[in-house]
């Protein structure tokens, strides 16, 4: 473990510290998803598997380029709608283009997202891609982390000219089958900082919220316009995420992770979606970062991988390096 994680987690073994931290974010969460006006989501948004640990660096580091992080994730799924969800294969980092003393610092992240299914000769077949750009200021507080900034996240085809189940080319004046989304505006995250249930059991969670002023979703034929969700119509989002560890020793934990995350949009039916995803694996850290090994079972109520807004289900294996 680094020394920077390390000092993350210095002070969480104090009992009475540990239980008002609980507290905490108990209270947090339910008043997260109690509200009217809350809204989460981990639609189109490539990092939600991937958070920043931690979300704020305390080390000795500050100025410019002080920090930056490589992630990445590999998943081989089964069950998923069209089997679109068959290999789902997510890259990306972050810097800190400047830091200054106390966490502080002013992030760029990146991360990009390709699905592919099995229906061609050699078992993968691209079918679409996500972006997500993020520019934040991130910040320590004596018990959370924080962030907010701007977010810019867009999903679009790959070889939609195909047939999604073949790799033959269909006739010229057939019409390519597309949907494009497009999502951006501001977003803020809170991380509490790691709860100690017990010496080898610890809590850990964040909470992310987003406000849109650009929403999109464009899709072909015209016809599919009809069906639906339509994503033009979000203007709001948030993601609920909690983590259990327990330390079987000093290089391996094993896990379980779950998120929540519906979506609210408005001027249109339905109103209201949720993705659900629940994750259970061991962690092994390492000097400068760790590798998760996965089993994950995810629930999205639109997959947009055709222009119809269908529901998967996709139970998956996997790797993870963050």
């Amino acid at each position: 473990m680094s020394s920077d994680i390390r000092d993350w987690y210095l002070d969480i073994s104090r009992p009475s510290r540990g239980r008002d931290r609980f507290g905490m974010l108990c209270a947090f969460a339910l008043a997260l998803l109690s509200s009217p006006y809350s809204s989460l989501s981990a639609q189109v948004l490539p990092s939600r598997n991937l958070p920043a640990i931690p979300l704020a660096d305390t080390g000795s580091v500050v100025g410019t380029m002080a920090r930056s992080h490589f992630s990445g994730e590999m998943m081989r799924g089964v069950g998923s709608a069209g089997e679109d969800r068959a290999w789902d294969a997510t890259i990306g980092g972050f810097a800190d283009l400047y830091r200054w003393r106390g966490g502080g610092a002013l992030r760029a992240r990146f991360h990009e997202e390709m699905l592919a299914n099995t229906h061609n000769n050699i078992n993968f077949k691209p079918r679409s891609i996500q972006f997500e750009e993020n520019l934040s200021g991130v910040f320590h507080a004596r018990t959370f982390d924080w962030e907010a900034g701007l977010t810019y996240r867009c999903k679009h085809d790959i070889d939609n000219t195909e047939s999604p189940t073949s790799s033959v080319m269909p006739t010229i004046d057939t019409m390519p089958l597309e949907r494009v989304v497009i999502l951006g505006g501001l977003y803020g995250v809170i991380a509490p900082a790691p709860i100690a249930l017990s010496p080898l059991v610890t809590l850990t969670g964040f909470a992310r919220a987003d406000y849109y002023v650009v929403h999109s979703d464009r899709r072909a034929p015209p016809s599919a316009t009809e069906a639906g969700m339509l994503w033009s119509d979000v203007r709001g989002s948030a993601m609920l995420d909690a983590r259990l560890d327990y330390a079987v020793s000093s290089r391996l934990t094993i896990y379980t992770s779950e998120w929540i995350a519906p979506v609210f949009a408005f001027g249109g039916t339905p109103r209201v979606n949720a993705n659900v995803r629940t994750e259970t694996g061991m962690h092994i850290p390492g000097t400068v970062g760790a590798i998760d090994f996965f089993l994950s079972y995810e629930h999205q109520f639109d997959d947009l991988s055709i222009p119809m807004p269908r529901t998967s289900n996709v139970v998956s294996l996997g790797m993870r390096v963050n």
